[in-house]
């Protein structure tokens, strides 16, 4: 069976919005809180410097808290009773690194957006591999709903008329490599496959991890109302539609993986007042000219 046209989300008729990240000082002095009381103020300080060495090349909370417990423990200091809670704490400030950015640039004009590569790596990591490829440049939007949401993304739209929008998804059997938040890949390496056939041709894995909501102005991924239906496409929420998460009832379950930032808002407001026609198309074409990693 073949994608079904207009492939997104249906508008009907909450959880909160992604957190936001701590400073790294933060960062660090959350971790070794619970150390503070049984260690010494040196050997505080050889911890410090742990955090401050793996920060750059950290692949999760869990290798950063084992990477201090095992330092500590060269130096007679048993942190184990400690490393659950620092590995809850070092997921809590979200790492303490900053996501990517990407800036999004059309001819309605130029928005940035965060990926949320820490809280949802393989959405965000296949939405980058995209953008690394130039996938999205020269596509088209395709559908606009007021107040409701902006939809892009799908190959067929090179042609602003083409009468398949909405069914198209990346290259069936296709890899990517998921990416820790420092932009790296994870150590092992994990590699997923997008779907070979079906509806799930071209598609990933959904992503029903975190609970970050449609809140407005949040990027999600456009399916077919079905499993694993997720591949190129994505919206851009113009209002809160809690009714999507992927959490609540129903079959509309679009998981978030990032969020307009700036003034991209105004931007993406304005897009979604344009005329539109029948099929909910932008009556005078939007390109997307380019989509890059900043």
């Amino acid at each position: 069976m073949g994608k079904k046209k207009g492939k997104g989300p249906a508008k009907a008729g909450g959880a909160a919005a992604a957190p936001v990240a701590a400073t790294r000082e933060e960062l660090i002095a959350a971790a070794l809180a619970p150390l503070s009381q049984t260690v010494s103020e040196e050997e505080l300080e050889v911890a410090r410097e742990v955090v401050l060495d793996e920060l750059p090349k950290l692949r999760s909370a869990q290798s950063l808290s084992e990477a201090l417990s095992s330092t500590l423990d060269d130096v007679g200091v048993d942190a184990g009773e400690h490393l659950e809670d620092i590995t809850a704490l070092m997921r809590k400030f979200r790492l303490g690194l900053a996501n990517p950015i990407v800036t999004v640039d059309t001819t309605a004009g130029s928005f940035k957006c965060e990926l949320f590569l820490d809280t949802m790596p393989v959405s965000a990591s296949n939405f980058l591999d995209l953008v690394g490829t130039g996938f999205y440049d020269g596509l088209h939007v395709h559908r606009i709903v007021p107040e409701f949401m902006v939809q892009l993304g799908c190959p067929h739209t090179a042609d602003p008329k083409t009468t398949t929008a909405g069914e198209g998804a990346p290259a069936p059997g296709s890899k990517f490599t998921v990416k820790g938040v420092d932009g790296i890949d994870l150590d092992p390496p994990r590699v997923v496959v997008r779907g070979v056939d079906g509806d799930e041709a071209g598609c990933i894995p959904d992503e029903h991890t975190e609970k970050i909501s449609n809140s407005i102005g949040t990027l999600a991924m456009a399916n077919n109302d079905a499993p694993n239906t997720g591949g190129s496409q994505f919206f851009i929420n113009l209002s809160d539609n809690p009714e999507l998460d992927w959490w609540t009832p129903g079959d509309s379950r679009h998981p978030v993986f990032g969020k307009v930032v700036g003034d991209g808002v105004d931007v993406i407001a304005k897009m979604g007042k344009v005329p539109t026609d029948e099929d909910e198309r932008p009556s005078k074409p939007i390109k997307i000219k380019r989509i890059a990693l900043d």
